[in-house]
């Protein structure tokens, strides 16, 4: 099925709109039943824009993760000129090139927001995301099995991300003083090990940084924790292996150019954010 292609979090706010979807090519195929797929996103899309429910920002994002759904189902776009044309008049459009960062969080204000926030399991899911520069949305579906404690800190399995549409798996760690650790691991043990013990609501760690500095949103802590590497001097591999991006372009985009550990790499940062 392919609401069940895709990793949770790819779809995390688009479900109501990818449950759309299906109905939207139901009801088409009942007048054409031959109607190929490629043309079922590209109107789909095309439909949510001209209803102002998406941006033109956003639309590649929608095309692209549809596109990837259908592949897993069987149905391969790849190279499909329908599909081809769409990305390229999008990308004419301004899709793909977000206007708009979240704000970076920094250490102090996190350190704040664990020591204020009321709900521990927030807490841990704002400590977690932070120090291991990954998104809340894999954070809080982590099942007690994918965190292995190590000295000095945990390692974290990822098998429900954005990262790994094909559920591979992918593997990060993060740094924790020992006393993190000991809570971490204090409160793990209540938990069987296919239970999710982080699972809480965006919302709620959004309103969590907003209480400290209301610029903040969840993606904060992930732009934060990789903008920190980079100020101190981590190179844009390592960075890259810690966030888990399929690639230094998407990595990027994250980061302030002008902060560039050499200028080596300032060069090559110039080379790959061309279009």
């Amino acid at each position: 099925m392919l609401d069940q292609a895709l990793a949770p979090s790819t779809w995390q706010g688009m479900r109501s709109v990818y449950r759309r979807f299906r109905l939207f090519w139901h009801g088409l195929s009942t007048l054409s039943p031959h109607l190929p797929p490629a043309v079922v996103v590209a109107l789909f899309v095309v439909r949510l824009l001209k209803a102002g429910e998406i941006i033109y920002s956003s639309a590649l994002t929608y095309a692209n993760s549809l596109v990837s759904a259908l592949r897993r189902d069987g149905i391969d776009l790849r190279g499909n000129i329908v599909v081809t044309d769409l990305r390229r008049a999008l990308r004419r459009l301004g899709a793909g090139r977000p206007t708009k960062q979240a704000w970076p969080a920094d250490a102090e204000t996190v350190k704040q927001c664990v020591l204020q926030t009321a709900c521990r399991r927030t807490a841990m899911v704002v400590l977690l995301a932070w120090r291991a520069g990954a998104r809340v949305g894999d954070v809080v579906r982590l099942r007690t099995r994918d965190v292995e404690f190590m000295p000095g800190g945990v390692k974290l399995t990822f098998w429900e991300s954005k990262s790994d549409p094909f559920h591979k798996g992918t593997f990060t760690s993060a740094s924790l003083s020992e006393g993190e650790t000991e809570e971490l691991r204090a409160y793990m043990q209540a938990w069987g090990s296919d239970e999710k013990p982080l699972a809480v609501s965006t919302a709620r760690v959004t309103a969590a940084l907003k209480a400290v500095d209301p610029r903040l949103s969840c993606h904060s802590l992930r732009r934060g924790a990789l903008t920190l590497l980079l100020r101190r001097g981590t190179d844009l591999e390592g960075i890259k292996a810690l966030s888990r991006h399929a690639t230094t372009t998407a990595l990027l985009r994250y980061l302030p150019c002008a902060e560039l550990a050499s200028v080596e790499e300032a060069g090559r940062v110039s080379t790959l954010l061309r279009f």
